[in-house]
């Protein structure tokens, strides 16, 4: 406490004004119109030259991968009906292992169904066209699939909220 006060006294008393400073780029932004601040919130960074907007993109796609995860707590909470913090924790690490065994699952099923580097150089250029429009197909035809199926479970899991027991949810 004598070291808190010892430290804090000289700067408090060197403070004349308490007002916050007002920058001249606070000044200038003060008519903007809600328009003109989310452009100098979003476009304009993303203009910076460098890494800075390949930097934010790669988050941004990092987090619509990850952020999904931070839910499923709240879920096994809300939803589930689960409040005992051990069992949501366990069930937790259940969605968890799941969800990261999908993505390798993922990872692998789209490198199975990409094109051989060995059946590649045997190809003519109409033949490797083909193939790679054949390609494109299906994995258009498995992500439209995938997001059908996903988009149903996610409108399921409210409902899970109506089951009785927490064994049947």
């Amino acid at each position: 406490l004598f070291g808190m006060l010892t430290c804090a006294i000289p700067l408090l008393m060197l403070l004349d004004d308490d007002t916050p400073r007002r920058s001249e780029r606070w000044l200038e932004s003060r008519g903007l119109t809600y328009t003109e601040y989310l452009r100098k919130a979003y476009i304009i960074p993303a203009q910076i030259p460098g890494g800075f907007p390949l930097a934010c993109l790669s988050v941004f796609i990092f987090s619509l991968g990850t952020a999904p995860m931070f839910f499923l707590l709240l879920m096994v909470r809300d939803l589930v009906g689960i409040h005992d913090e051990v069992a949501q924790q366990r069930e937790f690490s259940t969605l968890s292992i799941v969800f990261f065994l999908s993505a390798a699952v993922a990872s692998v099923f789209a490198a199975r169904t990409g094109r051989s580097s060995d059946t590649a150089e045997a190809e003519t250029d109409e033949q490797r066209e083909e193939e790679e429009e054949r390609a494109w197909k299906y994995r258009g035809n498995t992500l439209l699939l995938s997001v059908i199926v996903f988009g149903l479970i996610a409108i399921s899991l409210p409902f899970m909220s109506f089951m009785s027991t927490i064994a049947t949810k």
